[in-house]
Order: structure tokens, then sequence, then C-alpha cells
């Protein structure tokens, strides 16, 4: 699923930044389930993030379709305006990642980069771990 848009840009809650996070309503996200993994592209700027859905009168806003709320990272990222005050539009292409890359490549890419420090860190243990682990379990047959 992709899908190129003209979304306005807002700022998600202080207490949803840093989350890995961007919230789009449901008809303007089309297919795309809440809970996905997506990866979002303008011009080079390239992230991926974990989109949720958004209601009627979140942050203040009567009429939320047509919008994207995202934190200042997620935006720095994209080459947007990290001033959370300015509102702006800008036209952003959506994918949904395919299968392999939704279970494995983009999810691997998402927490290595996640903009949550201890999530980040976590998950780059657990993946130093594991590839330690392989590496003795190879040594351990020869």
């Amino acid at each position: 699923m992709r899908f190129n848009e003209k979304l306005e840009v807002h700022q998600l809650e202080k207490e949803e930044t840093r989350r890995g996070w961007v919230r789009i309503e449901r008809k303007t996200r089309k297919d795309i389930d809440s809970g996905s993994l997506i990866v979002i592209k303008r011009n080079k700027g390239k992230t991926r993030r974990n989109v949720l859905g958004v209601s009627e009168g979140y942050v203040g806003q009567d009429d939320v379709t047509g919008k994207i709320f995202m934190d200042e990272v997620t935006r720095h990222e994209l080459g947007l305006s990290s001033n959370s005050i300015q509102k702006s539009s800008c036209d952003l292409e959506i994918n949904r990642p395919n299968f392999f890359g939704k279970w494995f490549w983009h999810a691997f890419i998402f927490y290595w980069s996640h903009p949550d420090f201890p999530v980040n860190f976590a998950s780059k243990i657990a993946i130093i771990s594991m590839g330690i682990g392989l590496i003795a379990l190879g040594i351990s047959f020869f």
C-alpha cells in the first residue's frame, strides 16, 4: 500500500513525543491499519514510524481529516520545520512495507534507530547479543 498525500503537519501531544508514533485519521490513511509500521518519505528525508488513529477533539482539533500528527524528531528526519507552533502542509509518500520488510528489515531499522533512548539502547543490546550468540553457536560446531 502506497499513497501520496498533501497533509497538514501538527504536533503530537507532549506525552506521546519520542515514542516512534505518528497519528493519521482512518479515512486519510486508507487501508493501513492502526499499529502498522509505515515508511514516510519527503524529498530526501525518510523515516519509519508506527501509525495510530486519531479522533475528533485530539489536541483541540475539530476536524482531523487530512492532518498528520508527529513529533519534532520525525519532522527533523523528514526535513520539516521543527517548530511545534508553526503549522505547515507538505506532500508525503506513505508506504506500508511488504511482508518481509514488515517482519524483518523495516522492523530492524525502526528499533535500531528508535527515537526513545531506552528502546533504542535495549534493541541494540538484543541484536548484538543475538549476533554474538550465533557466532558462538557457529564456533561450537567446528
